[in-house]
C-alpha cells in the first residue's frame, strides 16, 4: 500500500541542476538513437530508515588511528622535515609575496620550488597555520596534513563506490576497507608516515572523490558532479601530478569496461536517445573546467617545464614479481584484508559469469567493479615500459596504492548483498562492528604503529644543528658527508634533513625529497672518498660553507687551509669555510665576490675572466644582467653563466623572474571561476523563477470554485 506523503517526500527534494548539452549534441544522439535502444529512467534509491552515518564511523576510525600524530610535533616519517623545511619557506618567502611560486634554495642546489609537484601540500599547510592565527607551528602542521587527508580517505572512498552504485552499507564497507590500504610507496599509513610522503596521501581522498564525481557525470546530467569533478581534479593535479596521471588511466579503464558492458534488463541508468553524447559533453566540460581552474599552475608548467633531473633512484619488480607481494606479503595491506579482497573479487566475478542479480543494481558499472583493479596494476605497467624517463617508473610506483583501493570495491558488493534482506540496524551494526574491529586489531594496517610523533634527535645532532644554525648565513649552505653505515643512529632517518629544517639553513643534501635540482644532485654522495683538493672548487661554486660528518673522515679537509673545525663530538664534527660564500665557479685569475643575496636575486662583483659561472642551475626563468644591462643566458655545466665583455670589473646580476604564462594563468582562473560561479547562480535563479510560476500557476482561481 503506497504511503500517502511518499508525493510530499519526492516534491520536497531540490530539483537536480541540469548540465544542458548544446543542441548539436542533442541533434547527434537523436539520429544514434535510432540504431540503439532506449535506456529507462534513472530510479532514485529510496531513503533508509537510518541516518548515513558510515562515512562518520570512517572518520571516527580514522581519527583513533591518528591521534597520537595530533598531538603536535614532527611525525615520524623520512621525508617529514623536508616537507616542514619547504613548507615554511613557502609560508615565509613566496606566499607571503603574493605569489604561487618561486626560487627554493633551501635543497641541493635549488630549483623551482614548485616545479615538479605543485603548492597543493604547502597551500593547506598555509590555511591551516592562518586559521590557528599562527600559533601551531610548521612541523605539527605537516604532521596535521597528512593525518587528515588519511582520515578523508574514509569518506571519499564511501563516495566513490556510492557513485559506482553500491548501496550505503557496501560503500561504508569500502570507506572502512580504504584505511585498511598502506602501501609504502604512497596511500595510507606506510606511505605517510613512513616514507613522509605526504603530499601524496594529500592527493588520495582528492582522486576518490575525482573519480567518484566523474562516474556520476557519465550518469547523471547535474551540473553539481562536472563543477566538483573539475575543481577535485584540479586539486589533485597541483598537489601530486602522478597521482593525476594514475587518475585519468583508472577513469578511463573504468569508463571503457563500462561502455563495453551490455545494459542489463534490470538496469536503471538515466539514458536517452543522446545520453552517450551528453556525458561526453559532460565529461569534456569538467576537463576544461579543470584546465581553466588550475591554468594558474598548469599554463607556467606547460611553458616553462625547466631542466629535469631523474627523479627517482630504485627500479620497480615485474608485473609477476609484484603480483606475488600483492598476493603474498603485506604490500599493500595485512594477510586477512588481502584474503578477505580475493574472496569477495572472486565471488563477484563468479556472480558476473551466472549472471547473479546481486550485481544487477551496478547497472553497467558492473564489470568496471570487478575488473578495475587488476586492469589499473596492468595499466601501469604497460606505462612503465612504454613512457620515457621516470614517468612511467613514477606511475606504477606511486599508482599501486591507488589500484589496491579500486581492489576492495568488491568488498563493498559482497556486503550489500549480506545485507540486502535485513534491517536497516543490522547494516548499521556490521559497519559499526567492522569499524570496531579495525580499531582493536591496528595489525590489519601496515605500519600503522608508525602514525605517531618522530623520535628525539640524539643529544649530539641537536648540538650539531644549534652550531649550523649560528654559523650558515642565508647566502650560504652545508653539506652532510653521507658514508656508509654512518648516517643511522641519530634519531631521524636522514639527519641531513633533520639538520636543515632545525637548523633553518640552506644544505647541498635534499635529494630523496622532491628536490630536482639538475646539477650536482649527488655529490654530497661522494665528498667522503673525493680527494679534498678536486672537491674544493664544486664546494665553492655550491655555495658550501659548512660540512658536518664524521671527524676522521672530515679530518683531510680539515688539513687544507681553507677549512677550520668549529665544533666536533665523538661522532659528529663541524667544518665552516674560511673566507666568504662566492655561490660562483672560481676560474684562473678571477677574483669574484658575492655583493648582494636573496632567494630570487643575487649579484657579483667580478673581475679577470670573460665569464662568470655561477652557482645557480640554468633554469630558464632566471635572467641575467652585466652592469645593468640584459644579457643572454649562456649555460655550463648545467650552471647560469654570464658571457663577460672583457676582463675588467664588472657587476653580475640573476634575477628570478615570473614569464607572461604565470600572470596569464592567474587570469584564466580567475575568469574560469566567475564564469562558472555566475552560471550557477543564474541556474539557480532560474529554478526560483520556474518553481514561482509553477506554483502561481498550479494555484486555484476564484472560477474554479465557483
Amino acid at each position: 500500500m503506497a504511503h500517502p506523503q511518499a508525493p510530499e517526500e519526492t516534491t520536497s527534494e531540490p530539483a537536480p541542476r541540469i548540465e544542458r548539452a548544446p543542441a548539436w549534441v542533442s541533434s547527434l544522439g537523436s539520429q544514434a538513437a535510432r540504431l540503439g535502444g532506449r535506456a529507462r529512467a534513472l530510479t532514485p534509491e529510496p531513503r533508509p530508515c537510518w541516518p548515513n552515518v558510515g562515512p562518520a564511523i570512517g572518520v571516527l576510525v580514522g581519527f583513533i588511528l591518528v591521534r597520537r600524530v595530533l598531538v603536535g610535533g614532527l611525525p615520524e616519517g623520512d621525508d617529514a622535515p623536508y616537507h616542514v623545511a619547504k613548507n615554511a619557506f613557502a609560508f615565509t618567502e613566496i606566499f607571503a609575496r603574493g605569489h604561487l611560486d618561486g626560487w627554493g634554495p633551501t635543497f641541493s642546489m635549488g630549483s623551482q620550488q614548485f616545479l615538479l609537484y605543485g603548492p597543493g601540500a604547502s597551500l593547506v599547510a598555509a590555511a591551516l597555520r592562518l586559521l590557528s592565527l599562527g600559533l601551531v607551528d610548521q612541523r605539527t602542521l605537516v604532521g596535521w596534513v597528512g593525518a587528515l587527508a588519511f582520515v578523508a580517505t574514509a569518506p571519499a572512498a564511501y563516495f566513490m563506490a556510492r557513485g559506482l552504485r553500491l548501496g550505503r552499507t557496501g560503500a561504508s564497507v569500502v570507506g572502512l576497507a580504504a584505511l585498511c590500504v598502506s602501501v609504502p610507496y604512497g596511500t595510507g599509513l606506510a606511505g605517510t608516515f613512513d616514507l613522509g610522503l605526504v603530499p601524496h596521501q594529500l592527493a588520495v581522498p582528492m582522486v576518490l572523490v575525482t573519480l567518484g564525481a566523474l562516474i556520476r557525470v557519465v550518469d547523471q546530467p547535474d551540473r553539481r558532479w562536472v563543477t566538483l569533478a573539475a575543481a577535485a581534479a584540479t586539486g589533485v593535479t597541483v598537489t601530486h601530478l602522478t597521482s593525476a596521471l594514475v587518475t585519468l588511466v583508472t577513469f578511463g579503464i573504468l569508463v571503457a569496461v563500462r561502455s563495453l558492458t551490455p545494459p542489463d534488463p534490470s538496469d536503471v541508468a538515466a539514458g536517452g536517445p543522446h545520453a552517450g553524447l551528453r556525458a561526453a559533453y559532460r565529461l569534456g566540460l569538467a576537463g576544461l573546467l579543470a584546465a581553466g581552474f588550475g591554468a594558474w599552475w598548469l599554463l607556467p608548467l606547460s611553458q616553462n617545464p625547466g631542466p629535469r633531473p631523474a627523479t627517482a633512484t630504485w627500479d620497480t619488480p615485474e608485473l609477476g614479481q609484484e603480483v606475488l607481494s600483492l598476493v603474498r606479503t603485506d604490500l599493500w595491506s595485512s594477510q586477512l584484508i588481502v584474503m578477505i579482497t580475493l574472496a569477495a573479487l572472486a565471488i563477484c566475478a563468479l556472480w558476473l559469469l551466472v549472471a547473479s542479480p546481486a550485481m544487477a543494481p551496478l547497472g553497467r558499472w558492473r564489470v568496471s567493479v570487478v575488473m578495475a583493479g587488476p586492469a589499473v596494476l596492468l595499466a601501469l605497467y604497460a606505462m612503465y615500459h612504454l613512457l620515457p624517463g621516470d614517468t612511467g617508473l613514477l606511475m606504477v610506483n606511486r599508482g599501486t596504492g591507488y589500484a589496491a583501493l579500486m581492489w576492495i570495491v568488491p568488498i563493498g558488493v559482497v556486503a550489500d548483498h549480506a545485507v540486502a534482506r535485513r534491517s536497516e540496524p543490522a547494516a548499521l551494526t556490521l559497519v559499526a562492528l567492522l569499524g570496531a574491529g579495525i580499531v582493536a586489531f591496528p595489525a590489519l594496517i601496515p605500519a600503522s604503529g608508525l602514525a605517531r610523533p618522530a623520535p628525539a634527535p640524539s643529544p649530539e645532532l641537536q648540538a650539531a644543528s644549534g652550531v649550523l644554525a649560528r654559523a650558515v648565513t642565508p647566502e650560504g649552505r652545508f653539506a652532510w658527508v653521507h658514508e656508509s653505515n654512518f648516517d643511522t643512529g641519530f634519531g631521524p632517518v636522514h639527519p641531513e634533513l633533520w639538520l636543515a629544517m632545525d637548523a633553518d639553513a640552506s644544505t647541498l643534501n635534499g635529494f630523496g625529497g622532491e628536490t630536482i635540482s639538475p646539477v650536482d644532485t649527488f655529490l654530497q654522495y661522494h665528498l667522503a672518498e673525493m680527494d679534498p683538493r678536486q672537491a674544493e672548487p664544486q664546494l665553492v661554486r655550491n655555495g658550501v660553507s659548512h660540512l658536518i660528518g664524521r671527524p676522521a673522515t672530515l679530518a683531510r679537509y680539515e688539513s687544507l687551509p681553507e677549512w677550520q673545525r668549529i665544533w666536533a663530538s665523538d661522532r659528529l664534527a663541524v667544518l665552516e669555510h674560511v673566507g666568504p660564500v662566492n655561490l660562483a665557479a672560481p676560474q684562473q685569475g678571477q677574483t669574484t665576490e658575492l655583493t648582494g643575496w636573496s632567494p630570487e636575486r643575487v649579484t657579483w662583483r667580478t673581475e679577470g675572466a670573460d665569464q662568470l659561472v655561477t652557482g645557480i642551475p640554468a633554469f630558464p626563468k632566471w635572467h641575467l644582467s652585466v652592469d645593468g644591462s640584459p644579457v643572454p643566458n649562456s649555460e655550463r655545466d648545467g650552471f647560469l653563466t654570464a658571457r663577460l665583455p672583457d676582463r675588467g670589473a664588472h657587476t653580475v646580476e640573476a634575477v628570478f623572474r615570473r614569464s607572461w604564462a604565470d600572470y596569464v594563468g592567474v587570469v584564466i582562473t580567475l575568469v574560469v571561476i566567475a564564469w562558472r560561479a555566475g552560471a550557477l547562480t543564474t541556474l539557480r535563479r532560474r529554478r526560483v523563477l520556474k518553481r514561482t510560476n509553477q506554483s502561481a500557476g498550479d494555484a486555484p482561481s476564484g472560477d474554479d470554485h465557483g
